[in-house]
Order: C-alpha cells, then sequence, then structure tokens
C-alpha cells in the first residue's frame, strides 16, 4: 500500500506541475514558449494517465 501511496503523491505533484505550465502557457506573450509550456503539460499528462492506471488496477 505505501508504493501506492508514493505513486499517487507523485500523481498528484505532476498533476500540479502540468497545471502550472498550463496557467504559464496561458500568459506567455511569447506564441512559441506558450505552444512548448503546452505540450510539455501534455506530456506530464500522458506521464499521470500511465501511473494512475496501476494504482487503479492495486485499488480494485
Amino acid at each position: 500500500m505505501q508504493n501506492n501511496q508514493e505513486i499517487q503523491q507523485c500523481i498528484d505533484q505532476c498533476t500540479q506541475l502540468a497545471n502550472q505550465l498550463r496557467s504559464l502557457s496561458k500568459n506567455s506573450q511569447n506564441q512559441m514558449m506558450s505552444d512548448h509550456l503546452f505540450e510539455g503539460a501534455h506530456h506530464i499528462d500522458l506521464c499521470v494517465t500511465e501511473c494512475s492506471y496501476p494504482v487503479q488496477k492495486a485499488n480494485q
């Protein structure tokens, strides 16, 4: 169970980071930087999705 809690904590931190990147992207005056920040957030979202799957399976 300890591992699931650690993974969930990492997921929560990554989700928060992705949201921060999206916020920075929206506020950026530079379109290229905005696109890169948004793309980074998207990649973190993909990682979160992959990490969430084993946690959900373990909790079933």
